[in-house]
Parts: C-alpha cells; sequence; structure tokens
C-alpha cells in the first residue's frame, strides 16, 4: 500500500516538473529568458505584459511567476526574440523592467539591440 502511493506522489511530481507547473519555474531543458518586473503587482498587469511580449517575433509562450515577479519568455524553435524588443514591449505594457537573463546575455537596462 505505501508503494503504491509513493509510486502515485513521484508520477505527480514527474508530471509537474514536465509540465513547468512546480512552482512557477520553466522547465529546464527549454531555452527561456527570465524578465524580472518589481513593479508588476497583479495578474492583471502579467497579462497585460504577456500579450505584449507574445507579440514579438520568435516567441512561442510565456509563463508569470508572481511571487518573484518574474515573467518566462520561450523561444520559437531556432528563434532567439531581441532583449531590446522584449525589455520594449514590457515598456508599452506601461511596466519597468529591472533586469534580463536570457541567451544573449544579463541585462539591468535596455539591451542595444
Amino acid at each position: 500500500m505505501m508503494l503504491k502511493n509513493v509510486c502515485g506522489l513521484l508520477a505527480v511530481v514527474v508530471g509537474m516538473a514536465l509540465a513547468g507547473g512546480a512552482g512557477g519555474q520553466p522547465p529546464a531543458k527549454e531555452a527561456w529568458t527570465a524578465i524580472t518586473i518589481t513593479d508588476m503587482h497583479c495578474a492583471n498587469c502579467a497579462k497585460k505584459v504577456c500579450t505584449e511580449i507574445e507579440k514579438q517575433t520568435g516567441v512561442a509562450k510565456t509563463q508569470t511567476d508572481m511571487k518573484t515577479k518574474t515573467v518566462y519568455v520561450l523561444a520559437k524553435d531556432g528563434a532567439v526574440p531581441s532583449p531590446k524588443s522584449l525589455w520594449e514591449a514590457v515598456e508599452k505594457a506601461d511596466e519597468t523592467p529591472t533586469k534580463l537573463i536570457g541567451p544573449s546575455g544579463t541585462f539591468t537596462a535596455k539591451p542595444k539591440s
């Protein structure tokens, strides 16, 4: 009986990890860009930011972690979205990004490209 419960729990944990549902963290094997927005205070703000980011070339999807005030951006296969365009998309949503970490580097001010 105990083994059955342990196996069931393990299946749930593995499923959450594969789906990216564990603590709002993105899946580890995919290339994500993380954008910290310290003044993002509600789900409506997050939705507005994600809508603008998803309009950018090369963006497949976004995921938000309100606890860390971070938006994760997944690029389409073979694409690398411009850090500058992602930063400006956040600004267009009337928010201020404070940090962007992705394949092109780490930025604490608007990237030049």
